[in-house]
């Protein structure tokens, strides 16, 4: 029992080693993008490596800086699938598909600078890539949602405001259309005069 885990810490020693020895100049320098881009705290994001895992046997995922310090784990590939963890392991890190690193539970602490080397067979270049994690606070989120919200609100209101004083307005159109309809109509019967019976005159017929 003693034996094998001291093979496998003696193990983990080498590729720490390895990992740190491989420079930036030695490697194909690749692109890696957290998605998503900007993860609110408490979710999860997945930094994504470009490239494929053909002839790689090892991901070795560092933060801040490349030392054995800083070191987040090493992660043998398959038949192995073994993880060597470092210290800035805090539990909520995995390996992902092409070597991605996944993190749940983010903080604002994990906001950082992240590196990968993906370890390839010495005939083959190694990969090297970093990327700059931000994470946006959720109060920053809950602030935008209460503006939402009461934007929302002020829009309502507005309309409601609109409808009320063009109700108004129509009411007010009505009432003058019909006071004037009714002082017209009035005004055209005071122009017919009363007076006694009309007196028919024969035409041709003389007086007496």
């Amino acid at each position: 029992m003693n034996g094998s885990f001291s093979k496998a810490r003696e193990l983990g020693h080498i590729l720490i080693s390895s990992c740190l020895l491989l420079t930036e100049a030695d490697s194909i320098n690749i692109s890696v993008m957290p998605d998503p881009w900007l993860p609110l705290e408490g979710t999860e994001v997945k930094i994504i490596p470009e490239g494929n895992i053909e002839d790689v046997f090892a991901c070795c995922w560092f933060r801040r800086e490349m030392s054995n310090h800083s070191l987040i784990f090493i992660y043998e590939l398959p038949p192995e699938s073994k993880y060597h963890y470092g210290k800035f392991y805090t539990g909520r890190e995995t390996i992902g598909l092409q070597c991605s690193l996944h993190i749940t539970g983010l903080t604002m602490e994990d906001e950082d600078l992240y590196l990968l080397h993906k370890q390839r067979y010495e005939e083959f270049p190694s990969e090297y890539g970093d990327t700059f994690l931000m994470i946006r606070h959720k109060e920053e989120e809950e602030e935008e949602d209460h503006h939402a919200t009461s934007n929302k609100v002020e829009a309502s209101d507005v309309i409601k405001l609109i409808l009320i004083v063009g109700c108004l307005v129509g009411l007010a159109v009505l009432v003058g259309f019909i006071a004037y309809h009714t002082s017209t109509r009035s005004a055209g019967s005071s122009d017919i005069l009363p007076g006694g019976p009309i007196r028919y005159i024969r035409a041709g017929s003389g007086a007496g």
